[in-house]
């Protein structure tokens, strides 16, 4: 309850976004959920196989996710992934293939219907005056020309069935003393529209081990390559939805037809746009514990995180312009990396076999950092290479650039819980977190929660409701959470060069400076 997932299209590979409790931010950034997968932080799951998931837990409430911080405040997700058991080896091969096509088509005009409304488009235009009655004249007064006697279905013509393969081959097993599970899986995915497909390629690597009664420590590694192939979709709807069913998708001498009368065809949208985006993602994450007495643990966690993204994207001359005389091209590639390091002590003792209590404190660290390089371009000798050695001597210095930004995060955090016999309930947190966001008199924010809870299901009173009610439980908590999700220098002042007067440049400010800027 309370969870909406939406995806973004239907593209192949496209990310899906998650809300849970609805929209807490006017930033598209400060209203996603924190992802833990393993125990280690992400900003999305996009690179995560659905065949290596053992389980999803879902936290809503302040209080259940306090205890992981500033980017809790709008829920936290934790994936769990599958492990090895105590057993002999198990290997473990899956197929899926599956179809897909266009759930329903959406009403338009044929070429009887448009030529009707052209008609009596330009009779009220040549009555009333509004806009030029003539601009349709060349389809109506020479409608047998073969150019204009075409009776196009773009949906019909564009849509085709989609089909998706996956394949994965896991092994897992252990002892004792170790425990291990590899899963290597591939999916293919051929879209609804022509040219549009994702590929991915995943492995993943879980094992944990035993090294003695004190020590022991586990590994999670995670690598995945995709690639995306896919097109404008506005543009491409937008294309299909307006451009005339009767003008005709080929010239006389058999080449496609680009633009015209200022409407792009979709079939050369899809036949000729190249635009295709390449993912490299690696996740890392190591524990280690220390069972220092039967009641008190140190455990030390480190991860890292490291992806990069490349999109190569050509827009020919034939999709360019109606005069096919010039083109467009791009080269957009982004590196990102973080890194994690959590310390914590853990204190479980039961007392008399009714009262369990828990304490736990900690510090953790976390910084984050982003390379973006961006190149584009006009006006390239070809319309076959995507690389940017055509656009070199037209880029476009608007929208070429390189750009780096980090930030970082510190953190103290603690929980104490209590309950008796499982019955009555009692959980407090508090944590104080300090971001390299916020001003310098405003960076560290706390945050406590409190929660309680009657199982009363546990209750004498309630003995003859076993046969079928065997759990029931009420809880109220309180909490306040902080978000971070602001941007990284939003409180300083910036600035931008610009033409200041009769061609002389300069810096101007762009931005002004909020000094008190907290959480």
């Amino acid at each position: 309850a309370g969870v909406n997932i939406i995806s973004g299209s239907g593209q192949p590979g496209e990310s899906s976004s998650i809300r849970i409790r609805g929209t807490s931010s006017f930033s598209d950034d400060a209203v996603n959920p924190l992802y833990k997968v393993d125990g280690a932080p992400m900003d999305n799951i996009d690179a995560i196989n659905p065949a290596d998931i053992e389980s999803i837990e879902v936290l809503k409430d302040a209080a259940s996710a306090a205890i992981y911080g500033s980017r809790s405040a709008n829920g936290v997700i934790i994936i769990t992934t599958k492990q090895g058991d105590k057993d002999k080896p198990i290997i473990d091969i899956k197929y899926d293939h599956s179809w897909g096509s266009l759930s329903h088509k959406l009403a338009q005009a044929n070429t009887p219907e448009r030529r009707l409304y052209d008609q009596k488009r330009r009779e009220f235009f040549l009555e009333h005056r509004p806009a030029n009655a003539n601009e349709s004249i060349q389809m109506i007064d020479d409608s047998l020309n073969v150019f204009f006697n075409v009776d196009n279905d773009y949906q019909n013509i564009a849509f085709q069935t989609s089909q998706k393969d996956q394949i994965d081959v896991s092994i897992g097993g252990g002892s004792n003393n170790l425990k291990y599970f590899i899963n290597t899986g591939y999916y293919k995915e051929k879209g609804i529209i022509n040219n549009t497909g994702f590929d991915r390629i995943t492995a993943r690597i879980n094992s944990d081990y035993r090294a003695s009664k004190v020590v022991s420590m586990g590994s999670r590694i995670s690598l995945s390559y995709s690639k995306k192939k896919g097109i404008d979709e506005g543009g491409f709807l937008n294309s299909m939805l307006t451009r005339r069913p009767y003008f005709s998708l080929y010239f006389p001498d058999g080449s496609m037809v680009g633009i015209f009368n200022g409407q792009k065809s979709p079939i050369a949208l899809t036949e000729y746009t190249t635009d295709f985006t390449e993912y490299y993602r690696v996740n890392f994450f190591q524990f280690v514990q220390l069972n220092l007495t039967k009641d008190l643990k140190f455990r030390t966690n480190l991860s890292a995180s490291y992806s990069s993204t490349k999109r190569k994207y050509l827009l020919p001359s034939i999709l360019y312009d109606e005069n096919q005389s010039n083109n467009a091209g791009g080269s957009y590639n982004y590196l990102n990396w973080n890194w994690m390091n959590e310390n914590y002590l853990t204190y479980a003792k039961k007392f008399n076999k009714v009262h369990n209590f828990s304490a736990m404190v900690g510090i953790s660290a976390q910084k984050w950092s982003r390379e973006d390089e961006i190149l584009y371009g006009t006006n390239s000798p070809s319309d076959i290479l995507y690389t940017m050695n055509g656009f070199v001597a037209n880029l476009d210095l608007t929208r070429t650039g390189t750009w780096k930004s980090g930030h970082s995060l510190a953190s103290l955090f603690g929980r104490l819980t209590y309950d008796y016999e499982g019955r009555y309930l009692l959980n407090a947190n508090f944590r104080r977190d300090g971001s390299s966001r916020f001003a310098k008199n405003n960076k560290w924010g706390n945050f406590p929660s409190v929660s309680v809870g009657w199982r009363f299901s546990d209750e004498k009173f309630m003995e003859s409701t076993k046969y079928y009610l065997d759990d029931a439980k009420i809880r109220m908590s309180y909490g306040v959470t902080g978000n971070e999700q602001i941007g990284n220098y939003e409180y300083l002042m910036s600035y931008k060069t610009d033409i200041i007067y009769d061609g002389i440049g300069g810096v101007t400010p762009s931005r002004l400076s909020v000094d008190n800027l907290a959480w």
